[in-house]
């Protein structure tokens, strides 16, 4: 199946494509979610317009430079390791049975909805984190058997504890820009 018509799959029809994944080796994942990335930050970079010398003005969305489309989705493959070992852990904790593998192309192929990051109106990464998220909860139904309470928590709970440590380091880096 091309990487065109699995994004499709699984945007479009994900109880379908996760009850047909059948889990190999780790590159066809990996290329995936690196891809669907580099779309978005592609769309991201289109939508911007030309570079500019001049600085934004107050208030604007923060631009984004070229040298993200390769280090966006380099970042965003990579993280998919440590996502899919820490949903594996709470899959435990769910009450099933955490593969690895299985959970490493469910997160994965999770990722999909970041091709979409360019939608305007800074409403692209919400679609793509919702959506992502509902797409992890349906490839851990579909993939471990889980009901959709468990499948719900693997992959809230980790999300949760994920956001809060990344908000908790945006702080410290705002409180260390500002000298206090």
């Amino acid at each position: 199946m091309t990487p065109v018509a699995a994004w499709r799959l699984v945007v479009a029809r994900p109880v379908r494509f996760f009850r047909q994944m059948r889990p190999g080796p780790y590159l066809a994942p990996f290329l995936f979610s690196a891809g669907c990335m580099a779309v978005g930050t592609a769309g991201i970079l289109a939508s911007q317009g030309p570079p500019t010398v001049a600085p934004p003005p107050p208030g604007a969305p923060p631009r984004i430079a070229a040298g993200d489309i390769l280090t966006r989705p380099l970042a965003t493959a990579l993280l998919s390791f440590a996502w899919a070992w820490l949903v594996c852990r709470f899959i435990g904790v769910a009450g099933g049975k955490g593969d690895y593998r299985t959970v490493f192309h469910v997160c994965s192929f999770a990722a999909a909805p970041y091709a979409l990051l360019f939608l305007p109106f800074g409403t692209g990464p919400l679609v793509a984190f919702g959506y992502g998220l509902y797409l992890t909860v349906v490839g851990l139904k579909e993939t471990h058997g889980l009901d959709t309470r468990q499948a719900l928590t693997a992959a809230a709970v980790p999300a949760l504890l994920a956001a809060t440590l990344a908000a908790m380091a945006a702080t410290a880096c705002m409180m260390i820009a500002a000298g206090r």
